[in-house]
């Protein structure tokens, strides 16, 4: 073979250009005198160029049939680059065949998925149900028992009297029957109301006072009982009832509620029996007191506000000597009675929570029914 390095660099050598014909063969530029003797002369440079030299090509050495079959095996893994070969009908088929079958195993999971999460909703709902009914059933009880406890307070409320026209009014009738057992009333009364007002008052208007007992000698003043000025006055015609408890006491209660202090009384005689309030007054106001906490607990529909004003009357009572432990036990009844009723609403809550979630899950599954696979 034939050396062609050292002709190459002999070549190269020899059509080497020199420095001063490359610059005289460039073309000129204008240049001012003064650049011009300012700018430095090239310099030719020694470097010699480098030239890559060429290698003979070898001959392509002959593989085994073995090393062959290695090496196409490992470039068999490549993917092929180019124009991919156009597929045959029998690729075709046997490639949508393996498309289709992918697809319906695909599906089939999926239908099994949904078949799984329907039964676990299916047994949820169950369990919802059961306690639905369980629910039911408890509402059932206690509203049996409620209408129980609301016939026994419908037969204690018939036995009520009317209701109280105006509070204030009785207060103010209790106010006129004190001052009036205070007043002393003499003919003397007449010179000073013509003196002050101006107007004469006959005679005859305090001719009926002469002789008449002193109203001081009456401690104990009740209505329909006055004598003097007050009989058959406005006061006598209030509304306001004189009764005897215990065969001795007396007391002045209001109309509406005498009927109810009788029945009390008539039930539970030992209800005032030590009693220690001697004031007429007081006396009366705890008889009225009494009938209140008493017409509130025949109620058909009780508040837990109408529950805490019968305990502070409770408390008043027997604070006052009344013996009423059938009044407390009224009370038990009525409280239990509030507790059943908003134990009943806070279960219809919880049943109507529950059948809006049984409602929302069965949308849920309609849903995911309806969307396309």
């Amino acid at each position: 073979m034939e050396d062609f390095g050292a002709k190459l660099q002999s070549e190269a050598e020899s059509s080497n250009h020199k420095p001063e014909k490359l610059r005289d063969d460039q073309p000129k530029r204008k240049q001012s005198p003064d650049k011009r003797e300012n700018q430095p002369e090239a310099v030719a440079s020694n470097k010699p160029t480098m030239i890559r030299e060429r290698q003979p090509m070898q001959k392509r050495q002959k593989q085994s049939p073995d090393e062959s079959k290695q090496q196409a095996e490992a470039t068999s893994n490549k993917p092929e680059r180019g124009r991919k070969q156009k597929q045959t009908e029998d690729q075709k088929r046997a490639k949508k065949k393996e498309t289709d079958k992918k697809y319906r195993q695909k599906k089939n999971n999926l239908h099994l998925e949904m078949k799984d999460e329907n039964e676990a909703l299916q047994k949820k709902c169950e369990a919802l149900q059961k306690k639905c009914q369980e629910s039911e059933k408890e509402k059932e009880e206690l509203k049996r028992k409620g209408e129980a406890d609301q016939s026994e307070i419908n037969s204690l409320k018939e036995r009520l009297s009317k209701k109280c026209n105006s509070s204030i009014l009785s207060f103010g009738v209790l106010k006129l029957m004190v001052c009036a057992n205070a007043i002393d009333v003499s003919p003397n009364l007449q010179e000073h109301d013509e003196e002050n007002s101006g107007f004469p008052i006959p005679d005859d208007w305090f001719s009926n006072l002469e002789g008449e007992e002193n109203f001081s000698e009456y401690p104990d003043l009740q209505c329909g009982q006055t004598k003097g000025i007050m009989e058959g006055s406005l006061v006598d015609e209030a509304l306001l009832d004189s009764m005897t408890i215990n065969g001795d006491t007396v007391v002045a209660v209001l109309k509406e509620n005498s009927h109810m202090i009788q029945e009390i009384f008539s039930q539970h005689p030992r209800t005032a029996s030590d009693l220690r309030v001697r004031l007429p007054a007081s006396r009366n106001g705890f008889m009225n007191t009494l009938a209140e906490v008493y017409k509130i607990a025949t109620k058909e529909e009780l508040t837990p506000e109408e529950i805490k004003c019968m305990e502070n009357g409770i408390e008043d009572l027997k604070l006052a000597g009344f013996e009423i432990s059938w009044l407390e036990d009224l009370l038990l009844k009525c409280r239990e009675h509030v507790e059943r009723t908003e134990e009943i609403r806070r279960k219809e809550a919880e049943l109507n929570l529950l059948k809006e979630k049984q409602s929302k899950g069965i949308e849920e599954r309609k849903s995911k029914r309806q969307t396309p696979i």
